[in-house]
């Protein structure tokens, strides 16, 4: 398929094959924000910090894979790329929130104080 098919509308050989690898890919995406959630709220236990599992649980709930169509216009392109964009953002919420539990329950073991315990 020479790609000119995809500049009108999504139609022509192929484009329900592109609308469905979309779809699959967009729900790892989503499957992805879903676990990265519950490492999230895993890292609770070590520090009682609830921006990022905020912000985890937004891009849950508005997630691209089921708030982006993919059988109208672009073949699902948007939702593909929507679903990785939130897929970065997570990993990047996750990881800042890894390294400030991290740093922080160091900071209070070298200090003598014992972890905080689940509320």
């Amino acid at each position: 398929m020479d790609g000119s098919a995809f500049l009108l509308a999504c139609s022509g050989d192929g484009a329900m094959d592109t609308i469905a690898m979309n779809i699959a890919v967009s729900f790892v995406h989503a499957k992805l924000a879903a676990i990265m959630l519950g490492a999230s709220l895993l890292c609770l236990l070590l520090r009682h910090q609830w921006i990022v599992p905020l912000f985890l649980i937004v891009l849950v709930a508005v997630h691209p894979a089921w708030t982006i169509s993919a059988v109208q216009g672009d073949c699902g392109g948007t939702k593909l790329l929507a679903s990785q964009v939130f897929s970065v953002l997570g990993t990047a919420a996750l990881a800042l929130q890894v390294v400030h539990a991290v740093r922080y329950a160091r900071g209070r073991q070298q200090r003598g104080m014992p972890a905080p315990q689940a509320e």
